[in-house]
């Protein structure tokens, strides 16, 4: 009786190859106005600032999540191809070694595919914690934009 071998790896399909619905460029550009501060109405950037911190933490939590994933997934397939290879090997008498089997495991085209959206994750993460962290300069920013503008005030 053959047995069904699990897999999965496959969950992976339900993300699509990035986390950005436009190219990175076209976020960044339109992120870029979110930076900015208006000065002339500080209360509503103080308000506002809370909540991009906390959509950019969940992105960026997200974005780590679907990474561990795709780790995982290369560790559960890269297991199921090496013990698979082992066997072809072992039942053909050949000797596979460990670096012609890390050799085969990358020429693996599905193993090339869990590694390239690894990397696209990664880079997806990175882009996002880089943002995140624009969003904390940008919270003090406006805290010392805030303090100059009660200067001019009492000063006046």
């Amino acid at each position: 009786m053959a047995t069904k071998t699990l897999q999965p790896y496959e969950e992976i399909e339900k993300w699509g190859d990035s986390l950005f619905d436009t190219s990175e460029e076209e976020f960044l550009k339109d992120e870029k106005v979110l930076l900015r501060i208006n000065e002339l109405d500080l209360n509503e950037e103080i308000s506002s600032q809370a909540t991009w911190y906390g959509w950019y933490g969940v992105l960026e939590a997200q974005a780590t999540s679907q990474l561990e994933t795709y780790k995982y997934a290369l560790d559960v397939y890269g297991s199921y191809l090496s013990n698979r290879l082992r066997i072809d090997f072992n039942n053909k008498g050949e000797r596979l070694t460990e670096g012609k089997l890390e050799n085969l495991l990358f020429e693996d085209g599905e193993y090339q595919r869990i590694t390239e959206k690894i990397l696209s994750t990664k880079r997806d993460v990175n882009v996002i914690t880089a943002f995140r962290k624009a969003l904390e300069h940008r919270l003090q920013m406006i805290i010392t934009l805030s303090a100059n503008k009660r200067k001019e005030q009492i000063g006046e």
